[in-house]
C-alpha cells in the first residue's frame, strides 16, 4: 500500500513538473522571437549609422577639397603670398 501511495505521489509530482514543459517552451519561444526582433532592429539601426557615417565622410571630403581649392585660389589671387 505504501508503494502505491509513493508512486501516486511521484506521478503527481512528475505531472505537475512535466505539465509545465509545454508552457515553458511556449514562453521560451516567445522570448526567442522577441530577442530575434530586437536583434533585427539593432542590425537595421547599425546599418543606418554606417550609411550615415559614409555620407558624412563623403561630405567632409568634399568640404575639405572645397577649402583647399579656395585657399589655392586666394594664394594665386594674392600673388602667392600667405598671410
Amino acid at each position: 500500500m505504501d508503494d502505491i501511495k509513493r508512486k501516486a505521489m511521484e506521478s503527481d509530482s512528475m505531472r505537475r513538473e512535466g505539465g509545465d514543459l509545454p508552457q515553458h517552451m511556449a514562453v521560451l519561444t516567445a522570448q526567442q522571437q522577441e530577442v530575434h526582433q530586437q536583434l533585427n532592429q539593432l542590425q537595421g539601426n547599425f546599418d543606418e549609422v554606417v550609411r550615415e557615417l559614409a555620407e558624412t565622410r563623403r561630405k567632409q571630403a568634399a568640404q575639405q577639397q572645397l577649402m583647399k581649392n579656395l585657399l589655392d585660389y586666394i594664394q594665386k589671387s594674392s600673388g602667392g603670398q600667405r598671410k
